[in-house]
């Protein structure tokens, strides 16, 4: 161990080719240090270490007992929070290569094979000869080892509450009554797997090829292309010329399509269950109907159809009823003309 004080200062030089540099007062000024020295089978030294502690005193460097020890505060050892899975991972796999095994000792099992039995291929359909003495018996195994499967779902379950990942999570129905809150929490949970596959296949798959295909048209795109392109909004159809510039630009396509989807079902989900209990009685005098008339339209993709607008049910109803009385009106009018006396109707022929 260095004999130094507190806030001391360590002299080591530098050597560049013939010029030497004294670095004391400008990298090492205030550092502790430990140096120790490993001495190899042959009785030379092999390794000089040197562990630096800036800005601590002696008295203030954690010993390497003190780090182990806090390393292994409330555990037993040293561990990650994964570790009791991936022990158990291994128990269960031993036990279904074991569960394994049994089932292919119970289909194809060991023969006894009793007396001076002629050699023969064992399958099915093969025809033995077998003397007055002698017998062939199947030695399948004992049928308590099938029994491990309830070890293993008792290991399974284990698991599932180590990693904190309950059945319930992922739309598993549990035995037992549920209420309707549960079924709809199992029913939101129920595709949980299935969006996280579009989202991994999505980020994995689609983005890669989607980029590549936009570096392969900027590296071979020479003439101008022409596009047609669709207004959403207007509905008016466009001719859009596309140069090797225009696809010269920082950043990365990403698809999002599948993942806005889910987002969106799953937010439409909510609110009707919000809005079907008694909280959407509650909340009712602070909701903003124009709004909530924006999200549904936003949400459902409905804007290019311009299926919602301010009051627009008022002045179609107004529209509605002025037809209606103009109509009765008419109607009054044609009742109230006398016919003439002298008219007469044709007769037909």
């Amino acid at each position: 161990m260095g004999a130094v004080k507190n806030n001391s200062s360590i002299n080591i030089t530098r050597r560049i080719g013939s010029s030497v540099q004294n670095l004391s007062n400008k990298l090492f000024n205030g550092y502790v240090f430990n140096m120790s020295l490993d001495v190899g089978y042959n009785g030379e030294a092999s390794t000089l270490t040197l562990n630096l502690a800036l800005n601590k005193t002696l008295n203030q460097v954690k010993l390497n007992s003190n780090v182990i020890s806090d390393r292994k505060a409330d555990n037993l050892y040293a561990m990650g929070p994964l570790d009791n899975l991936v022990g158990m991972q291994y128990r269960l796999d031993h036990l279904e290569n074991f569960k394994a095994d049994a089932m292919d000792q119970t289909i194809m099992p060991p023969l006894k094979i009793l007396g001076d039995v002629e050699p023969f291929t064992y399958g099915p359909g093969v025809k033995l000869h077998i003397p007055e003495d002698g017998d062939v018996i199947p030695m399948p195994p004992n049928p308590a080892v099938f029994q491990v499967n309830n070890e293993i779902a008792y290991l399974m379950q284990t698991m599932e509450e180590m990693a904190g990942a309950p059945r319930e999570a992922m739309g598993i129905r549990t035995p037992g009554e549920k209420t309707a809150f549960e079924v709809q929490s199992l029913q939101n949970a129920g595709g949980r797997i299935f969006n996280n596959k579009i989202l991994k296949f999505s980020i994995q798959m689609l983005e890669p090829l989607i980029n590549l295909m936009v570096e392969t048209a900027k590296r071979n795109l020479s003439v101008t292309d022409v596009l047609r392109v669709t207004d959403d909004d207007l509905g008016v159809v466009q001719f859009v010329s596309i140069t090797k510039e225009d696809l010269t630009a920082k950043g990365k396509l990403r698809p999002v399509g599948a993942r806005h989807y889910a987002a969106r079902s799953q937010l439409l989900q909510n609110l009707t269950g919000i809005f079907n209990s008694p909280i959407g009685q509650i909340i009712q005098p602070d909701l903003s109907r124009k709004s909530l008339t924006a999200l549904i339209e936003e949400t459902m993709g409905l804007s290019k159809w311009k299926l919602f607008k301010d009051n627009i049910a008022i002045a179609e109803q107004m529209e509605t009823q002025r037809l209606l009385n103009e109509s009765q009106q008419t109607l009054q009018n044609e009742q109230a003309t006398p016919v003439e006396e002298n008219m007469v109707m044709p007769q037909e022929a």
